[in-house]
């Protein structure tokens, strides 16, 4: 069996048992590498209090957001031109190496070119910033881009266990590194006083956890034949990608930051002693994401292949399904909330509150990534982008109304409301395409 032939199942509509394989495949990794990062805030918490976790997760999510931004969607395009059969196979594998190197290039000098910006909004005044770390900042730019591409290189060639690993390890990876710079080289364990010297050790962790991630991920591609069979790369081709991904990319751009505004809003506003008891607040609460997230990776191929009556008549009857599941597991993550003092310490005694918050606005999130999956099935991105869109302005505008007068409480009720109504709009859309289909008189 060829590489091409391996990647074409993916495609279509697996069977009930494959389905859920697939599922439980995908979930399973996402809930390894939110365990990893969970790990991970706990050992840097303990190292260097709230302020520290705030600085870890300032300069791992803002280079990983601009990364997304200025890429041109290249992780969206990457499985749909790998796997298509429109374009010469072998002039495709070189293209898309070639826009990996060059957009990792050109990503971080952009991100040099703002520094200015970074370093106002986020970084001045700050322990363990500063203007050198905002420029620092751009290698694990330029990096995180070899991640995520290696990574959507492997679901392209049809090796979906090969993507879910490299979606654990991503997290996972930086956990071992880490600890053996607190064991070995870093400044005394427990002292905040010393956030300034850990911050640049973060970096080096996350540098290097990106350069062992995409290097395995190499040596997997290499397995399935990715780096075999080469032709010159196709500069018409690689201006196709971009226009493809940067019009893909639109939803879930908007979706990425409906997942990442808070934080970025708190972190200028608030700093990053308030924004690292925020982020385990919602690090908490966005175990509950897991479900929702494998809707848009896993069911959108199925639906598409499916038709629109099925994946409409399909969708509804999932929709309980997705409910009930992110409220079971609502119940026991509420409670597990009080644990987080004695596992973080008394310091983050202030994220409880905010991790109930952040639940109960994530109740919808399974329906949410359910929906987004079944707009993608039947080519209407458009609802989604617009829901997604929609969401985002109501967080950016009542977070900025309320983090000045309640602090983490207001984020947390901010960016709730905003996940209530991207559900709602999701909802609503889905009962109009629903009963524009009966009027047309699909069997819906």
């Amino acid at each position: 069996m060829t590489t091409r032939q391996a990647a074409e199942p993916e495609t279509g509509a697996p069977g009930g048992g494959r389905l859920v394989g697939l599922l439980l495949g995908n979930a399973g990794a996402r809930v390894g590498a939110l365990g990893s990062l969970g790990l991970a805030s706990v050992l840097v918490g303990r190292v260097g209090g709230a302020a520290l976790v705030g600085v870890f997760f300032l300069i791992r999510m803002l280079p990983g957001v601009f990364t997304v931004i200025s890429s041109g969607g290249q992780q969206s395009a990457i499985p749909y031109f790998l796997a298509g059969e429109e374009h010469p196979r072998d002039r495709v594998k070189s293209t898309l190496a070639m826009l990996t190197v060059l957009g990792s290039g050109f990503a971080g000098v952009l991100w040099l070119v703002l520094t200015p910006l970074w370093y106002f909004v986020w970084f001045r005044d700050e322990p363990g910033l500063g203007l050198a770390m905002a420029l620092a900042c751009a290698i694990p730019v330029a990096t995180q881009l070899y991640v995520a591409n290696t990574r959507a290189l492997l679901q392209g060639m049809g090796d979906i266990k090969g993507g879910n690993g490299a979606l654990f390890f991503e997290e996972f990876a930086f956990l071992p590194i880490y600890g053996l710079i607190v064991l070995t080289v870093a400044p005394a364990w427990g002292d905040p006083a010393a956030v300034g010297k850990h911050a640049a050790w973060l970096l080096v962790a996350l540098v290097l956890a990106d350069v062992v991630v995409a290097a395995g991920s190499a040596v997997r591609l290499r397995k399935v034949g990715y780096f075999s069979g080469w032709g010159p790369p196709d500069r018409a081709l690689a201006v196709q990608v971009v226009k493809y991904g940067t019009r893909s990319e639109i939803g879930g751009l908007f979706h990425l930051l409906n997942s990442r505004l808070d934080a970025l809003i708190l972190g200028a506003l608030g700093g990053t002693a308030i924004l690292g008891v925020y982020q385990v607040a919602a690090k908490v609460a966005e175990l509950l994401r897991v479900i929702g997230l494998t809707g848009p990776q896993v069911l959108y191929p199925v639906f598409a292949a499916e038709g629109r009556a099925a994946a409409t008549r399909k969708t509804q009857r999932m929709m309980p399904l997705f409910l009930g599941a992110v409220v079971a597991a609502a119940v026991p993550l509420a409670a597990g909330a009080l644990l987080i003092p004695w596992v973080f310490g008394p310091e983050f005694d202030a994220a409880i509150v905010p991790a109930w918050i952040l639940i109960v606005g994530l109740l919808g999130d399974g329906v949410t990534g359910l929906l987004m999956g079944y707009f993608l099935g039947v080519g209407r991105p458009g609802l989604t982008s617009i829901s997604l869109g929609v969401g985002l302005v109501v967080v950016a505008v009542l977070q900025v109304s309320l983090i000045g007068p309640f602090g983490v409480v207001g984020a947390a009720i901010a960016t709730s409301i905003g996940y209530f109504v991207t559900t709602g709009m999701l909802i609503g859309w889905f009962v109009r395409v629903r009963a524009s289909m009966l009027r047309e008189g699909a069997p819906a």
